[in-house]
């Protein structure tokens, strides 16, 4: 396996870790959500910081092919989850979305094709 791709998709994805951890109204701006009470501060810096930070981190330190692919399928759930929510459930089809989505496909197959 070749471990350069999944290891710089790993890599930012620890960094979107952090920025939710460090900046997480800027975080929140990202992905949508109005945290409007100091516990939603908290609740994105412990989900969307620590634990994409604990997955990743792992995955960086473990550097199996099973880790990357445990990242990859966690990619690969946001993706189908997005797309069933812009398509069928939401209709939230906006750009934005469409970026994310993208970003969510690419960085499974990165992680699970490579």
């Amino acid at each position: 396996m070749n471990h350069i791709l999944p290891i710089i998709a790993t890599a930012i994805t620890f960094l979107f870790g952090v920025w939710a951890l460090v900046k997480p109204s800027d975080y929140a701006s990202l992905i949508s959500l109005i945290p409007d009470k100091e516990a939603g501060i908290s609740e994105i810096r412990s989900t969307y910081g620590g634990l994409i930070m604990g997955l990743s981190g792992f995955v960086l330190y473990n550097q199996s092919m099973v880790a990357f692919q445990t990242l990859g399928f966690a990619y690969l759930g946001l993706a189908m989850v997005r797309g069933v929510s812009m398509f069928i459930l939401d209709g939230c089809n906006s750009r934005k979305n469409q970026y994310i989505l993208a970003f969510e496909i690419l960085f499974s197959a990165v992680l699970l094709i490579t």
